[in-house]
């Protein structure tokens, strides 16, 4: 799901100290066939919005056909202008998607959004979305320390439901309209929470969320992010402590939408973004782990799994957030605090 800071900025950038010294090491999975799993390698291509995951998928010798890595999607939908930049006869009463040719092997099926206008997007914002229709027939991993997108095959790869390395946890996710949710712990309360790349800041919890968890929240004049539907007036707050599985994330700093948004981030309207998961190696397997029979066998398995993998020797991150009274921009720092995690 894509979203955008509106009127001010959010800036919730990650300065990793740890960083300085060369890249840490990365234990190995323990499953030890990712590798020899991997259909393709794309990097992170630069872009003109910090904390986004750009990749080109064209095929060699075509030309680039940019999209946004957004797991909150559950179709891959392009703009007007960004449709014909690709070369797209946009046809408004197609009821069908447009095919586009990958370099995966396996055309993208996307659709236009023409419900505002055929001419441009409703924001005013031109843009691919790479969802979960594509997604889904892949084990996705997503490696923030090196900047690049690894599609694994499925049938030669699975996230195991255990794993032995210390640094790596396997967690359960739901898959619901092609849109991966796990359940992280905000303090001493469960959350299912859907997993968003689409979201830059770290993670936007709703009201009635806020409230099952017990945060408190300070209102900045001005303060939104803007949606694929329209804007959302947002608060800051900050959670003492957020853990994913076995990994404790302390400070966090976070938004909160009081009014909602929309409901279109499933049954709590909640999210975690890019800047949570950056701390980590992510492995999305949108199908069932437990068979190897085959990729319709394995769909009919209602447990998944993604794999989190630190990507530093530390396991518990420390951010510290600093809020910036009357310029409304709110500012995250890696600290580096070694310290090893809390089991549950």
């Amino acid at each position: 799901m894509l979203w955008r800071s509106a009127a001010i900025l959010v800036g919730l950038a990650l300065v990793r100290s740890a960083l300085a010294a060369g890249p840490p090491e990365v234990a190995t999975s323990s499953t030890g066939s990712a590798d020899q799993a991997v259909l393709s390698e794309l990097p992170f291509l630069p872009g003109d919005e910090r904390n986004r995951i750009l990749i080109d998928l064209a095929p060699q010798g075509y030309r680039p056909f940019q999209m946004m890595v957004d797991t909150g999607a559950t179709d891959s939908v392009l703009t007007p202008v960004y449709a014909r930049k690709l070369g797209v006869n946009i046809r408004p009463t197609q009821d069908r998607p447009y095919r586009q040719a990958t370099r995966l092997g396996r055309d993208l099926q996307f659709w236009v959004d023409v419900r505002s206008s055929d001419t441009g997007s409703k924001t005013g914002f031109e843009y691919g979305l790479l969802g979960g229709t594509f997604l889904r027939e892949y084990v996705v991993e997503l490696d923030f320390l090196r900047r690049r997108v690894r599609f694994l095959d499925p049938e030669r790869y699975q996230v195991p439901a255990k794993l032995e390395n210390e640094n790596e946890a396997a967690i359960p996710i739901r898959v619901v309209g092609n849109r991966p949710y796990l359940e992280i712990s905000v303090g001493q309360n469960n959350l299912l929470v859907l997993l968003d790349t689409g979201m830059p800041v770290p993670a936007v919890l709703s009201g009635a969320a806020m409230e099952k968890v017990g945060l408190h929240t300070t209102s900045l004049a001005g303060l939104r992010i803007g949606s694929v539907v329209g804007p959302v007036e947002v608060e800051f707050s900050e959670a003492e402590s957020l853990r994913l599985g076995p990994f404790e994330l302390t400070h966090v700093p976070l938004l909160a939408a009081p009014k909602g948004w929309y409901n279109i981030a499933g049954s709590t309207d909640s999210v975690v973004g890019y800047d949570i998961l950056a701390q980590f190696i992510v492995r999305i397997d949108y199908l069932a782990p437990a068979t190897l029979a085959s990729a319709q066998n394995r769909r009919r398995n209602h447990v998944r799994w993604g794999i989190l993998r630190t990507t530093a020797s530390r396991r518990c991150v420390d951010l510290r957030a600093v809020s910036r009274s009357g310029r409304g921009c709110a500012v995250s720092r890696f600290t580096g605090r070694s310290s090893r995690p809390t089991p549950r």
